[in-house]
């Protein structure tokens, strides 16, 4: 009897082993980039380490006539961002730039334990209650529905393996339902954004 509640506990862990894989992993880099920071700043005492957090944004705006005009995209700091004007359930659409970032405030930044973060070329972790799921439906972009839908039934905490083209839904904190489209890999992860209101 004992042995059967053994290999059932066995089953329930390997049942869930990705998860546990992607949780322990993020927890070794959190910690290895905690102590790195750490070890490379002891000997400067006194200096003080400023990060800068880029989005990008590119809006698309309908003129009198019914002609569509799309101004160019252009680099800002997070704090200038601009919700999207017009479009119906739409909180923010354009491009942003990961580093890191939270998606609940109508001009994405930083928030300390809640924030979608780049952890390698081709990697987003989340933290603070996101959820991510790269949509899997080659031909097809999700709306909103189909977004919740998919983080609801595949979400974690992080997405890797990501390529130029790739989608990922996801959730916020404080239940946000966004998608991003990657543009560009490397040093930042390039996407363009679509944020829709609760």
């Amino acid at each position: 009897m004992a042995n059967n509640r053994a290999e059932g506990g066995k089953g329930r862990i390997l049942e869930h082993g990705h998860f546990w894989i992607t949780a322990v992993t993020g927890l070794i880099l959190a910690v290895g980039t905690f102590f790195a920071g750490r070890s490379s700043t002891s000997d400067q005492t006194g200096t003080t380490t400023t990060a800068t957090v880029t989005a990008t944004v590119t809006e698309t705006v309908t003129n009198s006539a019914g002609g569509v005009t799309a101004a160019s995209g252009q680099a800002a700091q997070s704090g200038q961002v601009t919700p999207a004007e017009g479009e119906p359930g739409v909180r923010l659409a354009g491009e942003v730039t990961f580093g890191r970032l939270n998606l609940d405030f109508r001009e994405p930044r930083p928030v300390a334990g809640k924030s979608i973060t780049r952890l390698g070329d081709d990697w987003l972790y989340s933290e603070g209650g996101f959820a991510l799921a790269e949509w899997q439906q080659s031909d097809s972009v999700p709306g909103k529905e189909q977004c919740a839908a998919e983080t609801a039934a595949r979400g974690s905490g992080a997405v890797d393996g990501l390529v130029t083209g790739s989608l990922v839904c996801g959730t916020t904190p404080e239940g946000r339902v966004f998608r991003l489209e990657v543009l560009g890999l490397g040093e930042n992860i390039r996407t363009r954004a679509v944020v829709w209101e609760k």
